[in-house]
């Protein structure tokens, strides 16, 4: 402007300010701010004064932004069309009018240094126009100064920071920097400060003219980090130099990829120009031939890249100097440790990099796309670069290495480069620079070939595949080479098969084959029983012997009802007498006998037993108690056994684990949140924590020993150290080697020192860095947890809600009590102060040691004595008032002492404990090893047969004729009892006791236990109880009070007393009082006989009863097998919380582990090929399997197997530059110091070693223990100290130290593989199953001896054939059962019906187990061969009383269940029902589940079926009755008849007085 339109200006301005119009008044102030930096607002606003050139300085005003004119708009839309662009919608703007004319006036003189580019200039008037008018404008300025103008006071601008991206700033810099001024060879930039960076040259812009520069007042432009909290950096797009209708001229833009040179013999890159944060060299821009190399660089290439140099090296040429090459090949030593194992994926891999960095031919395939000025040495370097490579080129590279597993760790190598789904997304990963995470030193991009700019070419190399010959990798490293193809396992995938009936098109029903079948009978059955009891009246009288005639009425029983129901009302004994079976018969008279003499020698009989009991008992001195699953569940002729025998015979016990996981909560603070919804643990605040909580573990000391002899261990004195000096831990510590101070230190090479960057830095580089304290690189998978499947290793630390440590102790026997008693101290320490430090963070701890279950059982051992003693003690008192004749009508107190029978009830329950302690002790005898099972299940089952056989022998000498003495009642009622007893007695004796051929021990020592347990009950019971009995009957008959026998209480009621006789006992004169009847008779006779002989009741019983057999029958193929870890536990144990995080948080499974015996590794045996997983093995090699399995997610295999014989192999190679190294004058071996080895050191075999080449003997025998003492380290993961430490069998005896190796033979060695996450007793039960498939499976393949070892194996064994091995037990005790009864009751079809309802209940059981959440286990198993004796002691009773009474059906049935319903009901069903109840209240969730409700359900079955479906089939189909005696003898108080019956015998043989159909017998 020239100085008369300034001077017009300034009086321009002056008046304004005289009228207050816009302008404020003169301040001396000079602290102005922008203080609102809201959208829509300005930062200044019109001019409002010069500098010294006469341009204009803006006001300060932070008001909103005017609307602008149509002529500003048609400006702003001309001048500045980016920023009219963007805000065009608004109309509004910032500036004025004669703003913007200023500011594109000051733009017009730039135009003369840019306009050769139009990318440069559109740039540089975006970024003023952007300052002086954005609408936006107080989002990025902030004003820092204004003060008075000097010739107007009026307040203008003095300084302002404007914020811009880094990004914004560096493009503009990149488009203008090269340009040139028209015309000439200077650059533009020479005129503009010269600068060498974006900051340099933006600051220059600012500059204001006071100090030299050309802006009116000083512009700022801080990095964008640096921007106040509120506003916004502009990110606004700028044009590159070489973007569509922004283009420059070549020499303006040399990157311009049609500015390069792309002929063949170019270079694009050449030589380095910088350092990236790894210190890798960055490429100098380079368009110019390539260069010649020296002979020594020539030998390098032949060297290092074959491929490329057999295809150039007759040119002589490259486009990398000697230093890129070998900085490339120390590059290629790292990726050695990744790939080594597959030949073709090596040479691809490194054919790769050779043509990127080498080619002479570079320009036709490579063009850089930005470059950046190096801040220490000031060159132009790359910064981006596109590759262009042919699809085939990438396809082939990606297939033959997207298999290759990196061996110690089992992992796929490509878990370790972004675990890339195809070869693009593995290029991408490759190319990701430093900057952004990645590794290398620039940006390389791999665009599609097609996209390759004209006059350039994809480089499409022919590259070998994995299966190419003299590339061939094996095929754990190429399972789709073609030889690779044949045989290969084909096991579970672990997703669980459909139920449905496949063969019916039903596969996936839930409906099964077996429940189709089951239904299809169920109505074949049901239709058969709804038409017999159709036909039932048919049916009844079929083969229907002479009716009973009662003697007093000449009539037949039935004459009086349709359905005999006179039978129930005439009171009337039946008196016919019949022939019995032999054995009955034998038995009758032995037990009459014995009884006559326990009742007329009851003191003397109690004394014996007491004798008998205290013989037996003395064995407890032998008695033990197992509590180790191992020894409980597991047969020492089984496969888990011999095969843990097997292993820990090798490589000695398996480490003691201890273990513990810190989890965040909803409540717990972090920065991010992981998938499962919960806080991320990935912050270093708890790694914080973690150190704190290692502190004090570490600060653990036990006490060992006693007296002098006592000292103390740490967790370093019995910890397993695999490298000999070092806990083997697994923790996140270890990525700092469990020091805090590497952690506090640690700087990663993206220069942050943040805690999460940390840990993320180290999860992503595991493989090469952050290697453990003990030498081993640690999968973060073990040592986090909670993060979803499929995330990826840059968002581990992010999603993972868990930090999981264990700590492996020695398992030797020289150090077991010191780890035990460290391990007392670790579960005291974690209860009483990491607990509280956990919840002091806000997050969770969960812990468990190796001891804890053990101690946690013995714990819950005593956890519920109480509640069983209380439900032993309910039981006794409703024995003693179930014994008890209560009169009907009491009418003294008196009555009520006589009529209890406490001191009976407690006699007969000292009698249970009595044989249970005798076969504990005869156990101990027999040296046989009692359980927790038989502490707590024979006492019930003894108890239950017991009460039985009690109730049974009282009320047969209540029923019997109480004018006879009572000796003679005491013979009479044994007689008719006693065979009875003795039935159901030798039925569960025989049957437990073949139980015990069973090779589980759990199950055969209850067995023998239980069997003699009844044994002895049943001796006990037919002898001292019997005499127990007299004694009290005596004292009850004496009138004495029961519990104080010597008190003789009078009998106000002597008229109506319960027994008429007089003091001596001897029957009253013309007297023979009827028994009164019990409540529960009363109700069977008059209700539950007669209700089951009616038709319609039979028919709902059957249908009913038929309906829940078929329906348990279908749930039993349901049933799940195993027993929950927490369903065994306390309900407060701490291990519950531990097993739901295990559950919850755990990513890996269980360690398996193959072991290989006598694997000889002499030359030409190919027993190496047979095992190995490289090159050279055999297609069908056990690694191959073991990987083809894990690939197709077959046998519940997480993992490949790591496999020392390769990773040998792999180590002597030759080929890899870090690997094993001697000393050629010594033969020792060389170990490298920080990666480089000592002048003169070299390989161990220098000679050829191709791939596939295997070592020989001596070989193996020098080189095989160097190589497990050396330890793994960045430069070679391949050595194996770390993870193979005690994967040989080690013998000090051998001169190698390796059991067999001086003789070629390697006695045992494993490899260790891993199982997917196994969170159920489901999946464990099938893992093992299917590793045993595979085993056998491989085993016939290769014809080697192998096995497999995992330390839960042992434990799930049994549930393998518990299905099978239970139904064994159960149908050999029920078919012995079946067989006693049938010998004893001579009867088939009475012995076929017990059998069949005993096979009911048990089906029922099982079918209640299915709904009521019960598993399929030894625990369960053995209350199941239980049911079998109960469930025979409910039915037998009935059974023997039906064949051995006359009459029909009928009748036979309602005398059986009036004789012994009763006692069957009192003696089994109310006891049990009663005392069962009580275990409902247990503490213990296993007494809830397998005792209380397996009790529960066994009662109520049991009942159902013995005394409901056994009448009415024995009604329906009951055998034909014992043939009536040929003379009778009366009894209804015919005393002369009785004389001469007894003159008869020669001895009192009383008639039977029982009411119904009861007979005698001749």
């Amino acid at each position: 402007m020239g100085s008369g339109m300034g001077s017009a200006l300034g009086v321009a301005v002056l008046l304004a300010c005289a009228w207050g119009a816009r302008c404020q008044e003169a301040s001396n102030s000079s602290d102005w701010k922008t203080t609102d930096h809201s959208p829509g607002l300005c930062a200044t606003y019109d001019f409002c004064g010069r500098d010294m050139t006469m341009k204009g300085i803006p006001c300060p005003d932070n008001s909103p932004a005017r609307n602008v004119t149509d002529s500003l708009a048609k400006k702003l839309e001309e001048y500045c069309p980016s920023l009219w662009e963007q805000h065009a919608g608004a109309g509004k703007a910032c500036c004025t009018e004669q703003q913007l004319d200023s500011l594109w006036e000051e733009v017009s003189q730039a135009r003369g240094l840019f306009r050769g580019c139009p990318a440069c200039l559109h740039n540089y008037v975006h970024l003023h126009c952007v300052q002086a008018c954005s609408p936006d404008q107080a989002t990025f300025t902030n004003v820092t100064r204004a003060g008075p103008n000097e010739l107007t006071g009026v307040t203008e601008l003095k300084e302002a920071d404007y914020y811009f991206s880094d990004a914004f700033k560096l493009e503009l810099f990149d488009s203008c920097k090269n340009v040139t001024i028209p015309g000439t060879d200077a650059r533009a930039f020479q005129f503009l400060g010269d600068p060498s960076t974006a900051q340099d040259f933006i600051d220059f812009l600012g500059m204001p003219t006071t100090d030299g520069g050309s802006a009116s007042y000083r512009h700022s432009f801080p990095p964008a980090k640096d921007t106040p909290k509120g506003m916004v950096p502009i990110e606004d797009w700028l044009a590159q130099c070489w973007t569509p209708n922004y283009e420059c001229a070549c020499h303006d833009c040399p990157v311009k990829p049609m500015c390069m040179d792309h002929s063949p013999g170019v270079c694009t890159v050449y030589g380095d120009c910088g350092k990236d944060s790894n210190d890798k060299g960055i490429p100098c821009p380079d368009s110019s031939p390539a260069r010649n190399v020296s002979d020594a660089m020539a030998a390098k290439l032949a060297n290092y890249c074959p491929a490329l140099w057999a295809q150039y090296g007759g040119t002589g040429k490259a486009c990398c100097t000697e230093q890129q090459l070998d900085a490339l090949w120390a590059d290629m030593a790292q990726a050695e440790n990744l790939f080594a194992g597959c030949p073709a994926c090596m040479s691809n891999f490194i054919h790769l990099w050779c043509v990127v960095s080498c080619s002479p031919d570079q320009s036709t395939y490579m063009n850089v796309t930005a470059l950046q000025t190096n801040h220490l040495t000031g060159q132009s370097e790359v910064k981006e670069a596109k590759y262009y490579f042919t699809d085939s080129f990438k396809n082939t590279l990606f297939n033959s290495c997207k298999n290759v597993t990196l061996g110690q760790t089992t992992l796929p190598a490509f878990m370790f480069l972004g675990n890339p789904a195809n070869s693009q997304a593995f290029l991408d990963f490759l190319g990701t620079p430093s900057t952004a995470g990645g590794n290398a030193p620039y940006h390389l991009m791999f665009p599609p070939a097609s996209d390759a700019p004209p006059g350039m070419v994809a480089v499409d190399d022919d590259r070998p595949q994995c299966w190419t010959r003299g590339f061939e990798c094996s095929c754990v490293d190429c399972p789709d080479a073609p030889v690779c193809a044949a045989s290969f396992p084909s096991g579970q995938d672990g997703s669980g098969s459909s139920n449905g009936c496949s063969a019916l098109g039903l596969g996936s029903s839930v409906v099964s084959c077996w429940d189709l079948s089951v239904i299809a009978l169920y109505i074949i059955v049901a239709a058969v029983l709804l038409t017999t009891v159709r036909k039932g009246m048919q049916l009844k009288h079929m083969y229907e012997p002479l009716l009973p005639v009662d003697t007093a009425s000449g009539q037949s029983v039935e004459a009086g009802s349709e359905y005999g129901d006179n039978m129930f009302a005439a009171g009337q004994p039946i008196t016919l007498p019949v022939i019995h079976k032999p054995i009955e018969n034998w038995l009758r008279r032995w037990f009459r006998r014995q009884g006559e003499f326990v009742a007329c020698n009851p003191l003397i009989t109690i004394l014996g037993g007491i004798v008998l009991v205290g013989l037996c008992a003395t064995g407890l001195v032998w008695f033990t108690v197992e509590t180790d699953p191992q020894m409980l569940w597991v047969s020492k002729s089984s496969r888990a056994w011999k095969d843990k025998v097997a292993y820990e015979a090798s490589f000695g016990p398996f480490y003691r684990v201890e273990n513990f996981i810190v989890s965040t909560t909803p409540h717990s603070i972090s920065d991010k949140m992981t998938s499962s919804g919960l806080p991320s643990i990935g912050m270093g605040r708890y790694v914080d924590l973690m150190f704190d909580i290692q502190d004090k573990i570490d600060g653990i000391q036990a006490t060992v020993g006693e007296g002098e002899a006592a000292h103390n261990v740490t967790l370093n004195d019995v910890c397993f150290k695999p490298t000999g000096d070092v806990c083997g831990s697994q923790s996140i510590l270890q990525y700092w080697q469990m020091n805090r101070s590497v952690w506090e230190q640690q700087v990663t090479p993206m220069g942050r020192k943040d805690g999460h960057d940390k840990m993320s830095f180290c999860i992503q580089e595991w493989p090469r860095s952050c290697y453990s304290a003990f030498g081993a690189p640690m999968d973060p998978k073990i040592v986090l947890g909670g993060f979803s499947s499929g995330t990826k290793a840059s968002d581990l630390a992010d999603d993972s809600s868990a930090f999981v440590v264990t700590f492996l102790l020695n398992s030797s026997i020289e150090v077991r009590d010191a780890a035990l008693a460290w391990e007392a101290e670790f579960i005291s320490l974690a209860k009483s102060e990491l607990e509280a430090m956990a919840r002091g963070a806000n997050v969770s701890l969960s812990f468990y040691s190796e001891r804890s279950v053990q101690d946690e059982l013995q714990r819950e051992s005593g956890a519920d004595v109480r509640t069983v003693a209380i439900s032993y003690l309910v039981m006794f008192a409703y024995i003693a008032l179930a014994l008890s004749s209560i009169p009907q009508q009491i009418k003294h107190a008196s009555q009520m002492a006589v009529a209890t029978r406490f001191m009976l009830g407690a006699g007969g329950v000292v009698i249970v404990a009595g044989s249970v302690v005798g076969a504990l002790g005869l156990c101990g005898w027999m040296r046989v090893q009692a359980t927790l099972i038989i502490m707590e299940v024979i006492p019930f089952l003894t108890l239950a047969v017991g009460v039985d056989n009690m109730f049974i022998m009282a009320y047969e000498l209540h029923h019997q004729n109480r004018a006879v003495p009572l000796f003679i009642r005491m013979g009479e009622a044994m007689s008719v009892s006693g065979p009875s007893v003795t039935l159901a007695a030798a039925a569960e004796v025989l049957a437990f006791g073949l139980a015990a051929l069973v090779p589980v021990p759990a199950v055969r020592s209850f067995s023998i236990c239980a069997a003699i347990a009844l044994l002895l009950d049943f001796i006990l019971q037919v002898t001292v109880f019997a005499a127990l009995l007299t004694l009290d009957t005596y004292r009850a008959e004496s009138h004495r009070a029961d519990c104080f026998p010597c008190i003789k209480l009078g009998d106000p009621c002597a008229e109506e007393t319960m027994y008429a006789v007089v003091d001596s006992g001897t029957p009253s004169q013309g007297s023979n009082p009827e028994p009164p009847r019990m409540l529960l008779q009363t109700y069977v006779s008059k209700v539950h006989a007669p209700a089951l002989l009616r038709p319609p009741v039979q028919a709902a019983v059957l249908v009913l009863t038929a309906t829940m057999f078929f329906a348990s029958l279908s749930l039993t193929s349901r049933l799940s097998k195993g027993l929950e870890q927490q369903v065994a536990l306390p309900r407060d144990s701490y291990l519950q919380q531990y097993f739901g995080d295990q559950m919850e948080f755990l990513r890996v499974g269980p360690p398996v582990l193959f072991v290989v015996r006598d694997m000889d590794v002499v030359p030409g045996s190919p027993d190496v090929d047979k095992i190995c997983g490289g090159t050279g093995c055999k297609p069908n090699s056990l690694m191959a399997q073991i990987s083809e399995s894990k690939s197709k997610h077959l046998y519940h295999l997480e993992s490949s197997a790591a496999s020392w014989i390769d990773d040998f192999m792999l180590w002597i190679s030759p080929q890899l530059k870090h690997g094993c190294h001697l000393d050629p004058q010594t033969g020792e071996q060389c170990l490298a110091v920080e990666g480089e080895y000592a002048n003169g050191c070299e390989k161990c075999i220098t000679g050829g070693f191709p791939a596939g080449s295997r070592p020989n003997v001596s070989e193996f025998q020098r080189l095989l223990p160097w190589f497990l003492s050396t330890l793994p380290n960045e430069n070679c993961s391949q050595a194996g100290a770390a993870a193979y430490s005690d994967s040989i069998q080690r013998d000090p005896a051998d001169p190698t130290g390796i059991a067999g190796l001086s003789n070629g033979t390697i006695v045992a060695s494993s490899f260790r593989a891993a199982y997917t996450p196994l969170n159920s007793q489901a999946a464990f039960i099938d893992s093992l199953s299917d590793t045993y498939a595979f085993v056998d499976s491989v085993r016939s393949t290769l014809g080697m001896d192998i096995y497999a070892y995992s330390t839960f194996h042992i434990f799930f064994q049994s549930y393998l054939h518990i299905g099978a091995r239970a139904a064994y037990v159960l149908l050999l005790t029920m078919l012995t059962s079946a067989l006693v009864c049938w010998a004893v009751l001579g009867s088939f079809g009475a012995a076929c019906l017990v059998l069949l309802c005993v096979a009911m209940t048990l089906v029922d059981l099982m079918g209640a187990m299915r709904l009521w959440g019960v598993q399929l286990n030894g625990v369960s198993v053995v209350n199941l061969t239980m049911g079998v004796g109960i469930a025979v002691e409910f039915c037998v009773h009935v059974a023997h009383a039906f064949v051995n009474m006359p009459g029909t059906r009928a009748a036979r049935v309602a005398g059986a269940l009036e004789g012994v319903g009763a006692a069957v009901i009192s003696g089994i069903t109310l006891t049990k029902f009663i005392g069962v109840i009580v275990l409902a209240f247990s503490r213990t969730q296993i007494f809830e589940i397998y005792y209380f409700r397996m009790y529960l359900a066994l009662v109520i079955l049991g009942a159902i079926h013995g005394l409901v479906l056994l009448p009415v089939l024995l009604a329906l189909f009951g055998p034909r009755p014992p043939p009536l005696a040929d003379s009778e003898v009366g009894s209804n108080g015919n005393r002369n008849a009785y004389e001469q019956h007894v003159a008869a015998e020669g001895r009192y043989v009383p008639p039977p007085a029982m009411n119904g159909a009861q007979t005698d017998e001749m």
